[in-house]
């Protein structure tokens, strides 16, 4: 599956504002978003979705190791049309979501107990955590 991101995704003249508890997670560039040389690489990918009586519904979010975020979530429903967003979050939260997927220990698990697809649907996740794949 190819990730659902055309480049023409531009959103810089108005981003999205991720929160969390109040806290605003966007950063409007800066030295801050850029990974540290020294910095393993790290990316999280994540869809969930199924093909059904309204089309290909399905969400979508990836981080990048530069910060970036991308967010996709397309219904059919009601003829509800594609949400699309990018945003950057800064290292500090890179680093966060790093620590908490380190801590879940989900990287040590084995892919063949990924639930299979089913008339339901279907979940991927791709994590990228330095020479973990």
């Amino acid at each position: 599956l190819k990730p659902f991101w055309p480049e023409a995704w531009a959103l810089k003249d108005r981003p999205s504002i991720l929160t969390v508890t109040g806290t605003s997670l966007l950063s409007q560039g800066g030295s801050e978003n850029m990974p540290a040389e020294d910095e393993e690489e790290f990316y999280v990918r994540y869809y969930v979705g199924h093909k059904g009586k309204f089309g290909h519904e399905f969400l979508e979010f990836e981080f990048r190791p530069d910060g970036r975020l991308r967010y996709a979530n397309n219904s059919n429903y009601k003829n509800d049309v594609m949400i699309r967003k990018e945003s950057h979050v800064t290292q500090a939260v890179m680093r966060e979501l790093r620590k908490t997927i380190e801590d879940s220990e989900i990287l040590k698990e084995d892919d063949n107990h990924w639930p299979a697809p089913d008339r339901v649907g279907r979940q991927e996740l791709e994590v990228v955590c330095g020479k973990e794949h």
